[in-house]
């Protein structure tokens, strides 16, 4: 019989646990649940909580069922699942209108505007909705001799910007050293799309 401890003890027992590799779930767990997005009544491989999120988007509040936040918890604890996006029987297929066009551009005339002559341009743009997205933009492109080596296109697309950078997401200008005019580039495509620059 064990003897009875005659004072308090604490004992530390200490187990090496680093020659033993991790105890991964290997289990395939499959989920039916509604979501806002991804394929519909398929089984979809996912391996990560972040692979869920981006392939089925994230649980809300107006999804019905917990599909979504038990799959979030599964893959805390495995690396695979098969998720089936749920579609209501009352249901539309989604669909989406596309503006088909080109987006809207101005070809300048070869003038060594920014190289050697100054230009002052007026730029207005519409959108497909027909909404003013522009409205009489001034852009003034001024000669200088930083650009003396430079195109007339590449000249512009220091003051416009060369399509890099579109700070306000309007209008580019398209720098092609091959021609040395250069062009204003619309952002906006469609078939309604308005561009218009004077000088």
């Amino acid at each position: 019989m064990a003897g009875i401890p005659t004072s308090p003890a604490v004992v530390f027992l200490e187990k090496d646990n680093s020659a033993y590799p991790p105890n991964i779930n290997s289990s395939i767990v499959g989920l039916v649940g509604y979501a806002s997005k991804g394929p519909t009544n398929e089984a979809t491989l996912i391996t990560s909580q972040e692979n869920l999120l981006i392939v089925v988007g994230k649980p809300r509040e107006s999804l019905v069922g917990q599909g979504l936040e038990g799959a979030l918890e599964i893959l805390e604890t495995t690396n695979q699942i098969r998720y089936i996006r749920a579609t209501p029987a009352d249901g539309l297929e989604a669909s989406a209108n596309i503006q088909y066009g080109a987006c809207p551009a101005v070809a300048l005339a070869n003038k060594a505007f920014g190289v050697t002559s100054s230009v002052y341009l007026t730029v207005t743009l519409t959108d497909c909705d027909g909404t003013t997205v522009l409205d009489s933009k001034g852009i003034d492109v001024v000669s200088s001799t930083d650009n003396a080596a430079l195109s007339q296109a590449s000249a512009v697309a220091r003051t416009v910007g060369d399509g890099t950078s579109q700070s306000d997401h309007v209008f580019i200008a398209f720098d092609d050293n091959a021609t040395a005019s250069g062009y204003l580039v619309a952002a906006y495509g469609g078939n309604d799309v308005v561009m218009t620059v004077k000088s």
